[in-house]
């Protein structure tokens, strides 16, 4: 129980929230699971866009590779379909049947 209320605490000092400036500094996560067991997360900080920051991860299978002009099309383990523009350079090394793992991370201005 000691271990765990040191970890808690730890974590608080490691994300501001047991910091001593009057400003707020927290933010708030909010996990939203998809069905195909994927998460949605939502972040919203003090001062900045009330709608939040929105990541989430796609994973799947790279289904068609245009080399010459960079473009990558991933089918999402959910059925959906990706088109990434890549760099020519980026894309030259990547098959058909890959393993794909894109973050992303849109921030509301």
């Amino acid at each position: 129980m000691k271990i765990a209320s040191a970890l808690a605490f730890a974590a608080l000092l490691a994300s501001g929230c047991a910091s001593r400036s009057s400003t707020p500094t927290a933010s708030t996560a909010t996990v939203v699971p998809t069905a195909d067991g994927q998460k949605i997360v939502t972040v919203e900080q003090p001062g900045k866009s009330p709608r939040g920051e929105v990541r989430h991860t796609v994973t799947g299978k790279v289904s068609d590779v245009e080399r010459n002009h960079g473009e990558v099309t991933v089918r999402a383990t959910d059925g959906s379909k990706l088109k990434l523009q890549l760099p020519p350079v980026a894309a030259a090394n990547v098959r058909e049947g890959d393993a794909v793992s894109v973050d992303v991370t849109i921030v509301p201005k």
